[in-house]
């Protein structure tokens, strides 16, 4: 019973603030000026994004395994990421960087340079991989990128956990 009068109160406020603003003048109402830009709360890329929030740049970044057994980890990667980022943002990524060649013992890789480069230009919001082994297999490798994209505001989300935001 207390709950629903206090249910029924908090509408009643909201019916008469919702009267007060559409009995308002449009020139009593606050306005931004002209060419103003809107605060984005911090919080605004929660699980959903609002229409007015800018929309995040996405990337994979997926590395061909030198082992036999993992012919189609380029592939298995590409999904995966893909899977992340429809479920934590609602669509597939914007562009994949992929590494044929190469091994993961330093970051001379094609394909990770231009990542970097474009996360050095603020291209890149976010940034998935599979797993931290695809990145570099050197945890010093590793710690190096996770600290040179976090210095550009990239977040790297490793498979379905974000190491950072």
């Amino acid at each position: 019973m207390r709950i629903h009068h206090l249910v029924a109160k908090l509408i009643a406020i909201l019916n008469k603030t919702n009267a007060s603003i559409a009995a308002a003048k449009p020139e009593t109402l606050p306005r931004l000026k002209e060419g103003a830009a809107r605060a984005i709360p911090p919080n605004a890329m929660a699980e959903t994004t609002p229409t007015w929030a800018p929309k995040l740049r996405v990337v994979g970044y997926a590395r061909r395994s030198s082992a036999k057994e993992f012919n189609d980890s380029v592939e298995r990667q590409e999904k995966l990421i893909n899977d992340v980022a429809v479920a934590r943002r609602g669509r597939i990524v914007d562009h994949m960087y992929v590494d044929e060649k190469g091994g993961g013992r330093t970051m001379e890789r094609p394909a990770l340079q231009r990542l970097l480069e474009d996360a050095r230009n603020g291209e890149i919001d976010i940034v998935i991989v599979e797993h931290q082994d695809r990145l570099a297999r050197s945890l010093s490798v590793i710690n190096e990128l996770e600290d040179l994209l976090k210095l550009h505001g990239v977040t790297l989300m490793v498979g379905w956990q974000n190491r950072f935001a």
